[in-house]
Protein backbone atom coordinates (compact mmCIF):
# COMPACT_ATOMS: atom_id res chain seq x y z
CA UNK A 1 0.00 0.00 0.00
CA UNK A 2 2.06 3.43 -1.08
CA UNK A 3 -0.09 5.27 -3.99
CA UNK A 4 2.41 6.80 -5.77
CA UNK A 5 5.08 3.30 -5.65
CA UNK A 6 5.89 2.35 -9.78
CA UNK A 7 8.40 0.13 -9.14
CA UNK A 8 6.62 -2.87 -9.15
CA UNK A 9 4.77 -1.61 -12.28
CA UNK A 10 7.38 -1.07 -14.19
CA UNK A 11 9.01 -4.40 -13.29
CA UNK A 12 5.63 -5.44 -14.67
CA UNK A 13 6.17 -3.56 -18.12
CA UNK A 14 9.77 -4.57 -18.24
CA UNK A 15 8.76 -8.56 -17.67
CA UNK A 16 6.36 -7.96 -21.11
CA UNK A 17 8.95 -6.23 -23.25
CA UNK A 18 8.63 -6.74 -26.85
CA UNK A 19 4.89 -6.58 -27.07
CA UNK A 20 2.33 -4.14 -27.44
CA UNK A 21 1.44 -2.65 -23.92
CA UNK A 22 -1.72 -1.22 -22.24
CA UNK A 23 -2.34 -0.54 -18.60
CA UNK A 24 -5.30 -0.31 -16.38
CA UNK A 25 -5.68 0.88 -12.92
CA UNK A 26 -8.87 1.04 -10.62
CA UNK A 27 -9.02 3.66 -7.58
CA UNK A 28 -5.32 4.06 -5.98
CA UNK A 29 -4.12 1.64 -8.61
CA UNK A 30 -5.54 4.12 -11.47
CA UNK A 31 -3.49 6.86 -9.37
CA UNK A 32 -0.22 4.79 -9.87
CA UNK A 33 -0.88 4.51 -13.84
CA UNK A 34 -0.86 7.93 -14.05
CA UNK A 35 1.79 8.84 -11.92
CA UNK A 36 3.74 5.99 -13.76
CA UNK A 37 2.90 7.31 -17.43
CA UNK A 38 3.64 11.17 -16.67
CA UNK A 39 7.00 9.86 -14.70
CA UNK A 40 7.70 8.21 -17.95
CA UNK A 41 6.98 10.83 -19.90
CA UNK A 42 7.46 9.95 -24.16
CA UNK A 43 9.81 6.90 -23.12
CA UNK A 44 6.47 5.14 -22.30
CA UNK A 45 6.11 4.30 -25.97
CA UNK A 46 9.15 4.46 -27.30
CA UNK A 47 11.40 2.90 -24.27
CA UNK A 48 8.67 0.20 -22.73
CA UNK A 49 6.07 0.04 -25.10
CA UNK A 50 3.20 1.27 -23.64
CA UNK A 51 0.63 1.88 -25.86
CA UNK A 52 -2.40 3.53 -23.93
CA UNK A 53 -3.94 3.11 -20.93
CA UNK A 54 -7.73 3.26 -19.20
CA UNK A 55 -8.05 4.30 -15.45
CA UNK A 56 -11.34 4.27 -13.34
CA UNK A 57 -12.04 6.00 -9.84
CA UNK A 58 -8.70 7.70 -9.50
CA UNK A 59 -8.49 10.28 -6.39
CA UNK A 60 -6.77 12.88 -7.96
CA UNK A 61 -6.68 15.07 -4.83
CA UNK A 62 -5.17 12.79 -2.35
CA UNK A 63 -5.53 15.41 0.98
CA UNK A 64 -9.24 15.70 -0.24
CA UNK A 65 -10.14 11.96 -0.60
CA UNK A 66 -8.36 11.16 2.20
CA UNK A 67 -10.92 13.52 4.09
CA UNK A 68 -13.89 12.23 2.43
CA UNK A 69 -12.88 8.80 3.25
CA UNK A 70 -12.70 9.79 7.35
CA UNK A 71 -16.18 10.74 7.29
CA UNK A 72 -19.87 9.34 6.96
CA UNK A 73 -20.64 7.32 4.17
CA UNK A 74 -17.40 6.30 2.95
CA UNK A 75 -16.11 5.70 6.44
CA UNK A 76 -18.60 3.53 7.56
CA UNK A 77 -18.86 0.86 4.91
CA UNK A 78 -15.20 1.55 3.54
CA UNK A 79 -12.48 2.84 5.64
CA UNK A 80 -12.84 1.19 8.79
CA UNK A 81 -12.52 -2.16 7.40
CA UNK A 82 -9.74 -1.24 4.69
CA UNK A 83 -7.77 0.41 8.69
CA UNK A 84 -8.11 -3.10 9.93
CA UNK A 85 -6.18 -4.85 6.62
CA UNK A 86 -3.92 -2.39 7.26
CA UNK A 87 -3.10 -2.27 11.08
CA UNK A 88 -3.05 -6.50 10.38
CA UNK A 89 -0.33 -5.93 7.60
CA UNK A 90 1.78 -3.75 9.84
CA UNK A 91 1.72 -5.95 12.53
CA UNK A 92 3.71 -8.14 10.19
CA UNK A 93 6.00 -5.26 8.92
CA UNK A 94 6.64 -4.23 12.29
CA UNK A 95 7.22 -8.17 13.49
CA UNK A 96 10.55 -7.49 10.32
CA UNK A 97 11.79 -4.51 11.13
CA UNK A 98 9.94 -2.80 14.77
CA UNK A 99 12.28 0.28 14.64
CA UNK A 100 10.75 1.70 11.24
CA UNK A 101 7.64 2.93 13.39
CA UNK A 102 5.76 3.26 16.27
CA UNK A 103 3.54 0.07 16.29
CA UNK A 104 1.57 1.79 19.07
CA UNK A 105 0.57 5.13 17.09
CA UNK A 106 -0.09 2.58 14.11
CA UNK A 107 -2.72 0.61 16.02
CA UNK A 108 -4.04 3.83 17.60
CA UNK A 109 -5.02 4.95 14.16
CA UNK A 110 -8.67 5.72 13.90
CA UNK A 111 -8.34 6.74 10.15
CA UNK A 112 -6.50 5.70 7.13
CA UNK A 113 -4.93 9.32 7.20
CA UNK A 114 -3.35 8.36 10.33
CA UNK A 115 -2.00 5.31 9.43
CA UNK A 116 -0.50 7.12 6.30
CA UNK A 117 1.06 9.44 9.03
CA UNK A 118 2.25 6.63 11.48
CA UNK A 119 3.15 4.48 8.97
CA UNK A 120 3.42 4.66 5.32
CA UNK A 121 5.53 8.17 5.94
CA UNK A 122 8.20 6.27 8.52
CA UNK A 123 8.74 3.16 6.26
CA UNK A 124 9.03 5.09 2.77
CA UNK A 125 10.98 7.97 3.84
CA UNK A 126 7.96 11.00 4.17
CA UNK A 127 7.59 13.46 6.57
CA UNK A 128 4.48 12.96 6.99
CA UNK A 129 1.25 12.12 5.24
CA UNK A 130 1.01 16.07 3.65
CA UNK A 131 4.42 15.14 2.22
CA UNK A 132 3.16 11.43 1.47
CA UNK A 133 -0.11 12.78 -0.55
CA UNK A 134 1.96 15.89 -2.38
CA UNK A 135 4.55 14.00 -3.73
CA UNK A 136 2.43 11.02 -5.06
CA UNK A 137 -0.61 12.91 -6.18
CA UNK A 138 -1.54 11.80 -10.18
CA UNK A 139 -2.63 15.17 -10.70
CA UNK A 140 0.76 16.79 -11.02
CA UNK A 141 1.64 14.21 -13.56
CA UNK A 142 -0.90 14.50 -16.07
CA UNK A 143 0.48 17.05 -18.53
CA UNK A 144 3.26 14.48 -18.85
CA UNK A 145 1.29 11.83 -19.88
CA UNK A 146 2.10 10.97 -23.90
CA UNK A 147 -0.08 7.53 -24.35
CA UNK A 148 -3.63 7.68 -25.02
CA UNK A 149 -5.46 7.32 -21.73
CA UNK A 150 -8.56 7.01 -20.79
CA UNK A 151 -9.70 8.22 -17.24
CA UNK A 152 -13.41 7.44 -16.14
CA UNK A 153 -14.48 8.98 -12.83
CA UNK A 154 -18.10 9.49 -11.82
CA UNK A 155 -19.07 12.39 -10.12
CA UNK A 156 -20.74 10.31 -7.51
CA UNK A 157 -18.22 8.70 -5.87
CA UNK A 158 -18.34 8.61 -2.54
CA UNK A 159 -14.38 8.70 -1.80
CA UNK A 160 -13.67 11.56 -4.42
CA UNK A 161 -14.79 15.36 -4.41
CA UNK A 162 -16.16 15.92 -7.83
CA UNK A 163 -14.69 19.34 -7.58
CA UNK A 164 -11.18 17.56 -7.80
CA UNK A 165 -11.69 15.81 -11.03
CA UNK A 166 -9.10 17.18 -13.62
CA UNK A 167 -10.43 19.61 -16.52
CA UNK A 168 -9.51 19.24 -19.99
CA UNK A 169 -7.68 22.85 -19.46
CA UNK A 170 -5.51 21.33 -16.48
CA UNK A 171 -4.38 18.66 -18.67
CA UNK A 172 -3.18 20.38 -21.45
CA UNK A 173 -2.21 18.64 -24.84
CA UNK A 174 -1.92 15.06 -23.15
CA UNK A 175 -4.07 12.89 -24.84
CA UNK A 176 -6.05 12.17 -21.91
CA UNK A 177 -9.82 11.82 -22.62
CA UNK A 178 -11.97 12.50 -19.35
CA UNK A 179 -14.91 10.92 -19.10
CA UNK A 180 -16.88 12.06 -15.80
CA UNK A 181 -20.33 10.51 -15.65
CA UNK A 182 -23.09 11.74 -12.62
CA UNK A 183 -23.76 8.38 -11.59
CA UNK A 184 -21.30 5.33 -11.14
CA UNK A 185 -20.28 5.57 -7.61
CA UNK A 186 -16.34 3.98 -6.57
CA UNK A 187 -16.00 1.44 -9.10
CA UNK A 188 -19.72 1.42 -9.94
CA UNK A 189 -19.42 0.33 -6.05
Amino acid sequence: YHVGFTDDLDATVKSLAGRPIYLTGFSLGGNQVLKYLGELGSRAYSDKGICGAAVMSVPFNLHKANDKLSKGFSRFVYANHFLRTLKQKARKVHWLDPKKFDLHKVLASRTVGDFDEHFIAPVWGFAGKTDYYTRNDARQFLQQIHVPTLVVNARDDPFVEASTLPTQQEVGAAPLHLVFPPLGGHCAF
